[in-house]
């Protein structure tokens, strides 16, 4: 078999028509699944595009920091800010990985939080240290 996997249904050696066919058809529902926007690289942009989205922040005179409240996380020792993707849950319901990135491109959709408290009784103001 010298030469054997360099063959294509070009050569017209074995059952080229079938490849032939078989390529004829990838090439038809790749052009489908483009036209239609159904495609891998697609879906991907559309997510980045809405991870992209500008957001906005809360700000508040008194400087309090209330339930309900949309914030940027940043590091003081680093400079970068806590992103997660919105798109992406982990395998719980409401988990989601979170990295730190240093290209702050403002408020979006990955880098704003929404602090809410942890005891629904009490007062909205947040409380820490």
């Amino acid at each position: 078999m010298a030469g054997g996997p360099r063959y294509s249904h070009k050569t017209r050696a074995g059952n080229w028509n079938e490849d032939w066919e078989a390529s004829e058809t990838k090439l038809k529902n790749y052009l489908k699944r483009k036209v239609t926007g159904a495609l891998l690289l697609d879906g991907t942009q559309s997510k980045l595009k809405t991870a992209a989205n500008g957001s906005a922040l809360t700000y508040r005179e008194d400087g309090n920091l209330v339930s309900g409240d949309c914030v940027m996380l940043q590091s003081s020792f680093t400079n970068a800010c806590l992103v997660a993707n919105p798109n992406e849950k982990m395998i719980s319901s409401d988990a989601f990985a979170v990295t730190a990135t240093c290209k702050n491109n403002g408020p979006s959709a990955r880098s704003v939080f929404r602090v809410e408290h942890a005891n629904a009784g009490a007062d909205s103001c947040i409380r820490y240290g």
